[in-house]
């Protein structure tokens, strides 16, 4: 189960503050927008999510590419091998994954973009 709250960005950053300080390690709080918290139990994450679907498939974390714009992604991006931060990702995950290698925005084909140049591929709009 998830709930959100739905509201003022500024208004959710003392919702989050409060939640981590009364639940700390018992509740995942994150942002999937700015004006969108998500609150759900410590171990659900997009992370866990995706592992899952891996080992189901006969895969390791360590093959997968993720890309991600939200703190909600934040724990994705850490687990699988390559985790790719979007160019229009809030300022608090690219603050949080610095290091990390960023793509275009979603509006611009980030992800496509970004995999035709790992894999060598033509550019759809090139063809």
């Amino acid at each position: 189960n998830k709930v959100f709250y739905i509201g003022d960005h500024e208004k959710l950053l003392k919702i989050e503050a409060h939640l981590n300080q009364c639940y700390g390690d018992q509740l995942n709080v994150t942002f999937s927008l700015p004006d969108c918290l998500e609150v759900m139990h410590a171990g659900v994450h997009k992370g866990n999510a995706v592992r899952a679907v891996l080992e189901q498939n006969g895969f390791d974390m360590s093959e997968a590419i993720a890309f991600g714009d939200g703190m909600n992604d934040f724990e994705m991006l850490t687990m699988v091998g390559r985790g790719i931060v979007m160019g229009n990702a809030h300022d608090r995950l690219k603050m949080a994954l610095p290091e990390y290698e960023q793509t275009l925005t979603s509006d611009e084909d980030g992800v496509a973009v970004y995999l035709e140049k790992l894999f060598e591929l033509e550019s759809v709009s090139a063809a």
